[in-house]
């Protein structure tokens, strides 16, 4: 059993204690249980009291300290009160009753300890299924990303199936009816997403909407209220993407890019000199706040969440349609047009993808490029 040094931070009265464990660098363990020691009474979330110098098994952390077991393991329920960070020398652990007394770590072996580690099951999902127009990233690029950075299987339904594909989608998201398909209500446009688990079918529209569904469903969102804020960067990114598709059509979605080319002209220069470096400025403020969890790589806490992918498109996007200017601002915005961009493009699911041909190819969706719009 080892032991680990305890050095407090502050306690103060009638709130959290919060106290820091140093791990010396010839003491490094990659792989242990914690246990914790209470030197008063504990009264946990449940009610019960937990006598001096009872010892608790709190989690099992492994892979540098990265907390594998997120339920407070006193009441067997989520608690707000009770936190965990890690970092590669340090561990950070905040209680609401009583401070820690001792904190042991006991390095995890094979037999029988590991078998008192309960087998982790296997999370399973429905079966999903993009209903958008086919050829063209468009909205329904946000969908893909998400699902393709958690590694979920979901099926393209225009693309994939070139014969009735898009039919179906028309059939569902594009009528004049009473509803969608199997009792859902009508969808305005797509993107949607059917999900059918069991008997059971859900169809859902919006692309934000899309977004929150999907982040709790697979992980790309933190737990808390931390997950709101991925939500608002997320919304005020497809603010964005709004105002780029507007640059080629800023009179009429019905008339042809021809058609109001002097309008875009004058729309594409103040959306290039205004209102882009606006957005460019609020996400590298994002990171640089966040940049102790994220390290510049994340927008919100410590791993990939739908905002970075929704970000990112909107960024690979705008490349697209106004290469000379993206490429202007790359020194002014460093963080969000440089060390973000390019590291999201080699998250795990997403680098496969990109190199792809499930991928699509810019076109004449959101994102277009017309030479006269771009820096001049």
């Amino acid at each position: 059993m080892r032991r680990l040094k305890m050095e407090e931070l502050h306690q103060v009265p009638g709130q959290a204690h919060h106290t820091r464990f140093h791990i010396p660098d010839n003491n490094y363990i990659s792989n242990f249980t914690l246990h914790v020691t209470f030197a008063t009474p504990y009264e946990t979330i449940s009610g019960d009291i937990l006598p001096p110098s009872t010892t608790k098994n709190i989690c099992t952390l492994s892979n540098n300290f990265r907390l594998a077991a997120a339920r407070n393991p006193l009441s067997g329920s989520r608690d707000s009160k009770r936190s965990f960070a890690s970092s590669p020398h340090k561990l950070y652990a905040t209680h609401s009753k009583t401070p820690i007394f001792v904190l042991q770590a006991k390095p995890r072996k094979g037999g029988a300890e590991m078998a008192e580690q309960p087998a982790k099951k296997q999370r399973t999902h429905p079966t999903y299924e993009l209903l958008y127009h086919p050829g063209i990233p468009g909205r329904g690029e946000f969908i893909r990303l998400a699902c393709q950075a958690a590694g979920v299987p979901y099926t393209d339904i225009a693309n994939e199936d070139s014969k009735n594909g898009y039919g179906e989608a028309q059939k569902i998201c594009m009528n004049d009816g009473l509803e969608s398909s199997d009792g859902n209500p009508p969808v305005f446009s797509p993107p949607a997403l059917r999900v059918k688990d069991g008997e059971k079918v859900l169809v859902i529209s919006q692309t934000p909407n899309i977004l929150i569904y999907l982040g709790d469903k697979l992980g790309l969102v933190p737990e808390g209220d931390e997950k709101y804020y991925v939500q608002q960067l997320a919304l005020t990114a497809l603010d964005l993407n709004n105002e780029i598709h507007d640059t080629h059509h800023p009179l009429a979605v019905s008339k042809y890019y021809e058609d109001q080319k002097d309008a875009a002209l004058e729309k594409a220069k103040d959306v290039r000199e205004t209102r882009i470096p606006k957005f460019l400025n609020y996400f590298e403020r994002q990171l640089k706040w966040n940049a102790s969890a994220g390290q510049h790589k994340y927008l919100v806490g410590d791993k990939l969440t739908y905002a970075d992918l929704t970000v990112w498109q909107i960024l690979d996007g705008a490349k697209f349609a106004f290469p000379k200017e993206l490429e202007a601002r790359s020194k002014e915005f460093p963080e969000v047009l440089g060390t973000f961009y390019e590291s999201v493009k080699q998250e795990k699911g997403i680098k496969e993808y990109l190199a792809s041909e499930r991928r699509l190819k810019y076109s004449m969706g959101v994102f277009r490029y017309y030479p006269e719009l771009d820096r001049q």
